[in-house]
């Protein structure tokens, strides 16, 4: 399902994915966002069968709107479609929602707050990568995109909601071993 930018509207996604073609002039574009689309619904009923929980999301948003931003509120997780073109990977797309269910199963969205509220990101971050690796999709695939961030956006300054850290911090949390950029 798909929101409009303003999230007044639900659309289904195949109109959603029309609609978006429709307004882009790129068939190149338009077929890629597309595909990402019919993508992140496979990935993220992918990701559920690796869950240990009874815990079962029918609803991924696509979210029509540039800003690179995912999020959960518990019932349904969202995706816009500025961070799908921000993605350049099956593995990457899975990080990211593996990283909004994994606030969701780490009780993250039940109203408690955490004494260090960046650390709830650290371990949906860590969580992602474990729930992405499962599927079996690229582990590295978050340090990857948090190295993106911080070559496209910076990555000393943290958000100023005081709830996620920086992006270096973030890139920093998610190196093992084997996972060299």
């Amino acid at each position: 399902m798909i929101l409009s930018k303003f999230k007044k509207y639900a659309l289904p996604l195949a109109l959603a994915a029309s609609m978006i073609i429709g307004y882009s002039g790129n068939y190149y574009y338009q077929e890629r966002l597309t595909t990402k689309i019919d993508h992140a619904q496979t990935i993220f009923m992918n990701l559920q069968q690796y869950i240990d929980m009874p815990v079962l999301f029918t609803n991924l948003v696509i979210v029509n709107d540039d800003t690179i931003n995912a999020w959960t509120n518990g019932q349904e997780v969202a995706i816009t479609t500025g961070m799908l073109k921000f993605t350049k990977s099956d593995s990457e797309i899975a990080f990211i929602l593996g990283h909004e269910l994994g606030h969701v199963l780490l009780g993250h969205t039940s109203g408690v707050q955490p004494i260090i509220p960046t650390m709830n990101e650290i371990n949906a971050d860590k969580y992602g990568a474990y729930l992405a690796i499962r599927a079996g999709y690229n582990l590295c695939a978050g340090k990857v995109i948090w190295q993106r961030m911080i070559d496209t956006y910076g990555g000393d300054e943290g958000s100023s909601d005081g709830v996620h850290p920086s992006n270096t911090t973030r890139e920093k949390s998610l190196d093992f071993p084997h996972c060299y950029i």
